[in-house]
């Protein structure tokens, strides 16, 4: 590809021997960070590790990235970091050219829809009338409601169209026509939970008239056990079970939920799950096709007791609670050898993520949280999440160690096979490895206001960095590390044994040092 090394980008004249070779600038205050606690900025790169420096978030940070797994590759260019501007600059023009078919969503775009799971009965026409007055009035029309509920497998984003719009476009209950849709009442709790209210009339031929649906095939597949939707806001997820029934219909059995601190919850507020480990996951010969939500819910379920029952070994954690809701697999596709022109398949790749709460937070703040977004109920300081950050260091530390940890996942996948109902076990002779795991602090969204308020004594902010970032002290500084490697190997050399206090863990140590460093991949992608 014949590309100008004047190309943006690119080294260009900085380096003429090398003219080429890609650029990547990275501001200094990608990797200074300031510990209140320490009163001194802490370098973020470290170029002593065994196996080399890691080019992490903070070198990323600012660009777009490409990750070409198939190649070997990876593409970086700097990015504007205005994607708000940009979709709306995009969106006004596809207004113009007529592309779009509802007001302000961009059908060409990201935009994501809700998607619920099947519905299913809970009330029935019949249940809610009172069919005593056929007994008078055998001619009549019985007028009731009937009420179907659906669990929220994945919320909308990106405006996509909101749960309770689509159930409204995908209700299909047999009483239904255009006038009862228009009536009829649609609601989504903070559960995950959709139910749909809508009037109805039977006759009384219908409300005597004996059922007898053909019960096998389609109506049976989507009736019985269903999985847990998407975790919310409420850190909770729901499960709703249906039996089939003469009708022809699903009808709710139960709705059961569990606690979850993945997904919504994890982005509702940084004090109630500060920070999360992702791990990448090897088993070889597996079929990454043959995934399903079967192996899913047996993946979660086996990880998260085999990581429980490594912690409660370890002394201090003895009352630690952690569940299969606390875990969501993030990608699984094929795993592939990377040995030259070779692209041999090796078997399934799982990216996992797992979150760590905060248990000193009731469940009913997080209610009230969930309920009122935009007020300032949760709270914390630093030092309070300290304990969560070592929590965080402990399961990647079993997980980079591997040992008994693997063997016990292991056994664990065949002890909860029943969870596959018949499905194909794709775990099945292949033992588990580790490919690699980093512990990150947590990013959320709409909290994110509320948490900088809500880390009053130990908080830190952008602008405090920048103040400090544009003395005259700091810049000498700084201009006296990049210019003498040396001094960058002492000065990192310095801090690297502070951070050695994961030994001897001190409350007044940076929770930042603490969590970036001491899990050997410093805020890694």
């Amino acid at each position: 590809l014949d590309v100008s090394a004047e190309t943006p980008g690119l080294v260009g004249n900085l380096d003429p021997s090398n003219s080429h070779d890609v650029l990547l600038a990275v501001p200094s205050d990608h990797y200074m960070e300031f510990s209140p606690m320490q009163n001194a900025y802490i370098s973020r790169i470290y170029v002593t590790e065994n196996t080399g420096g890691v080019l992490g978030a903070n070198v990323l940070q600012g660009h777009d990235v490409l990750f070409d797994w198939e190649n070997g590759r990876i593409g970086i260019a700097r990015s504007l970091c205005e994607y708000e501007t940009i979709m709306v600059e995009k969106e006004h023009e596809l207004e113009q050219s007529g592309y779009l078919d509802r007001a302000g969503k961009d059908e060409t775009a990201l935009p994501v829809d809700c998607i619920l799971s099947d519905a299913s009965l809970s009330t029935s026409c019949l249940e809610s009338v009172d069919s005593q007055q056929c007994n008078h009035e055998p001619n009549s029309k019985l007028a009731g409601f009937e009420v179907w509920k659906r669990v929220v497998r994945f919320p909308s984003s990106l405006g996509g169209l909101e749960c309770e719009e689509v159930a409204r476009r995908i209700s299909f209950s047999p009483y239904n026509n255009i006038d009862n849709v228009k009536q009829s009442h649609i609601g989504c709790n903070i559960f995950g939970v959709c139910q749909e209210e809508i009037p109805c009339s039977i006759s009384c031929d219908e409300a005597n008239r004996v059922y007898q649906a053909d019960l096998s095939g389609s109506i049976v597949d989507k009736c019985g056990d269903q999985f847990f939707g998407a975790c919310q806001t409420s850190c909770t997820q729901s499960r709703l079970t249906s039996i089939p029934m003469d009708d022809g219909n699903c009808h709710e059995e139960q709705v059961t939920t569990r606690p979850c601190h993945v997904g919504a919850c994890s982005r509702n507020s940084l004090c109630i799950v500060p920070f999360m480990v992702h791990a990448v996951f090897g088993f070889s010969g597996s079929d990454a096709t043959a995934w399903t939500r079967y192996t899913e819910e047996m993946f979660l379920v086996a990880l998260s007791q085999t990581l429980k029952a490594s912690i409660l070994t370890i002394p201090g954690k003895e009352n630690i609670e952690f569940g299969p809701g606390d875990i969501r697999s993030l990608m699984v596709h094929p795993w592939k050898s990377t040995d030259g022109s070779t692209h041999a398949e090796r078997g399934m790749k799982i990216i996992a993520e797992i979150g760590i709460y905060n248990s000193r937070i009731s469940q009913s703040d997080i209610l009230s949280q969930s309920e009122h977004p935009d007020d300032s109920i949760i709270s914390c300081t630093e030092l309070e999440l300290v304990e969560y950050a070592k929590l965080a260091l402990t399961i990647n530390t079993i997980l980079q160690d591997g040992g008994t940890f693997l063997q016990d996942l292991s056994d664990a996948f065949d002890f909860h096979k029943g969870i596959l109902m018949g499905h194909t076990n794709v775990f099945e002779g292949s033992f588990p490895q580790i490919l690699t795991s980093w512990t990150i602090k947590s990013v959320n969204s709409a909290g994110s206001k509320r948490m900088a308020e809500g880390l009053e004594d130990g908080a830190w902010s952008f602008g405090k960095i920048v103040e400090i970032l544009s003395s005259a002290v700091f810049m000498s500084l700084l201009g006296y590390i990049l210019l003498v490697f040396g001094a960058v190997s002492l000065i990192i050399t310095h801090y690297e044994k502070k951070s050695l206090e994961r030994f001897r863990p001190s409350t007044h140590a940076s929770l930042s040092s603490i969590i970036r460093y001491e899990d050997g991949y410093p805020n890694t992608v």
